[in-house]
């Protein structure tokens, strides 16, 4: 997963079967996100300094899309 951060950096991070992902109280499919959602993202680090999505989770101001036009993997 990329994400552009505040300042407009990128930032690699991965997600694993156990990365939850969510719209408001609500949990969704991975798939449910898409490119250019805005979502806040709780990470920790693996023992490689690398980035693990723990959660994902829509932003409130947007609901989820269903167009997998634009869904990328």
């Amino acid at each position: 997963m990329l994400l552009a951060d505040d300042d407009h950096k990128l930032v690699t991070l991965r997600r694993s079967s156990k990365t939850k992902h969510g719209n408001g109280d609500q949990e969704i499919k991975a798939g449910d996100v898409f490119v250019n959602d805005m979502v806040t993202v709780e990470a920790s680090q693996d023992s490689d300094l690398k980035f693990l999505a723990i959660t994902v989770t829509l932003n409130a101001s947007q609901p989820a899309r269903k167009d997998p036009a634009l869904m990328t993997r």
